[in-house]
This record gives C-alpha cells, structure tokens and sequence, in this order.
C-alpha cells in the first residue's frame, strides 16, 4: 500500500485500497477461474472415461445378447432341420414298418398253412404207423409165443443133458470132492503148524527175557515207544551239505532200505524168523 501511495501520490488511500482491492479481486477471480478450468477439464476427462466405460459396457452386452440371440436362432433352426428329418424318418419307418407287418402276416399264414399240412401229413403217417404197428404187434406176438415155446423145448432137453451127465460124472465129482477136503485138511494141518511154532518163539523170546539178570524193570509207556529217540532227533536235525553226498565209491548191491521196499522179500524176511 505504501508503494502504491509512492507511485500514485495524486490518489487517496481509499481510492488506492477499492484499487488494490479490485486488482486483489481480479487475481483471485482469474486463479478461481484456472482452478474452475482446471477442475472442468478433469471432470470432463472423467465424464468422457465413465461415458466411453458405459458405452463399452453397453457394446459388450449389445455383443452378448446379439450372440445369445443368434445362437437361439440357430438352435431353433437346427431343431426344425431335426424335427424334420424325424418327421421324414418316421414317415420311413412307418412305411417300412408297414411292409415288415406285411411280409410277417404272409410269413404267418405261410407259416399256418405249412403246420396245417404238416398236421394232416402226421395225422395219415400216425394212422399207417398204427396199423402197421398193429400188425407188427400181432406178428411179433406171434414169434414171441413161437420163441417161448422153443426155449420151454429147449431148457427141458438141456436138463434132462444136464441130469444124464450128473449120473454119469457123480464118481468123479465124488473124487474131486474127497482131493478138495484132503487139500483144504492139509492146510489147516500147516496153519495149525505155523502158528504152533510161532506160540513157541514166542514162549522161548519170554522165557530167555525172563531168565535175562540185568533186565530193567520200568512201566510200559506207550508214548514213549512212539515218541522219537534222541538218535533220531539228532539226525532229523542234522543238516547236510554237498560233502556229505560225496559218493567216493560205486555201490553195485543194495541197501536194507531198497530191500524192504520189496514185498516179496519183506514177506520172506517174516516167514523166515518165523520158522526159526
């Protein structure tokens, strides 16, 4: 204010304060009018961005339905094509269905007609098979009694062959007879031998046990004859290797194992203590 009082030494205070006031104003008006300008041109920009958004938007959803609108549109249409192509192909079917009915109720008839032939046929077959069968009865009725009384004729003359070689043979039937129960004796005499000499191996085994000084007197245990000795257990346990199955010699007889598989010899083995 001082300065402008400097510069304008003509001018009063008042006048130079509504002044500065006015020149106070038009700077404010003129910053107020740039922020005013600034602020319209970011709210244009803004308006522009929310418009140009709606719009895309709008596009975006015109795009969509247009799409769903011509997918719709093309569905219908391909449903049509395909109804109409059903409705063709049923028009098909049922024609043909109608000659398949056609050709099986001719099928059918055939089929009646043929059977009731065939029915008549059996009918004059089962007549001629009944007379025949008829007749065939009588004859083979006739051959039957025929064949009966030729079996009657020849059973008696067989028995009475059969009792003419009785009489003729009764000495040499008597003959075997009397060798039969000489033989069946003798066997019985051998049985009786055998198990006599075995009652005496026996009593001789019991009588040389008993008269044995040093013999143990323990109870018999039966689960102890039947139970595996220690021996027995020990070879059972006793795992061989390869040097154990060296064979260093060639053995051309037998062992007493191999030789008790054999029956026969096992039998002659028996026989022979027995008759000890």
């Amino acid at each position: 204010m001082e300065r402008l009082l400097i510069a304008f030494p003509s001018k009063t205070r008042k006048e130079l304060e509504v002044i500065d006031s006015y020149v106070e104003y038009e700077r404010w008006a003129k910053v107020k009018a740039d922020a005013l300008r600034r602020q319209l041109a970011t709210t244009k920009t803004e308006l522009q961005a929310k418009v140009e958004a709606m719009l895309k938007n709008d596009v975006e959803r015109i795009k969509i339905d247009v799409a769903q609108k011509l997918e719709r549109l093309k569905k219908e249409a391909k449903n049509r094509k395909i109804k109409q192509a059903h409705e063709e192909n049923m028009e098909k079917y049922e024609r043909k269905m109608a000659v398949i009915d056609e050709l099986q109720e001719r099928k059918r008839r055939e089929e009646k007609e043929r059977q009731e032939k065939k029915q008549k046929e059996w009918e004059v077959h089962a007549e001629e098979v009944k007379s025949k069968a008829s007749e065939f009865k009588e004859v083979k009725t006739k051959e039957k009694i025929a064949r009966e009384q030729e079996e009657l004729l020849k059973q008696k003359k067989l028995k009475e062959e059969l009792k003419k070689k009785i009489e003729e043979n009764k000495d040499k039937v008597e003959e075997r007879n009397y060798v039969g129960v000489k033989k069946l004796e003798e066997r019985l005499t051998a049985k009786a031998v055998m198990q006599k000499k075995k009652e005496e191996y026996d009593e001789r085994l019991n009588a040389a046990i008993e008269s044995y000084k040093f013999r143990p007197k323990v109870e018999a245990d039966e689960k102890r004859l039947e139970q595996i000795t220690e021996t027995m257990q020990i070879r059972k346990d006793t795992k061989l290797d390869k040097a154990d199955v060296v064979t260093l010699f060639k053995d051309y007889g037998y062992t007493t194992d191999q030789l008790m598989k054999d029956l026969r010899f096992k039998i002659s083995t028996v026989l022979s203590v027995l008759a000890a």
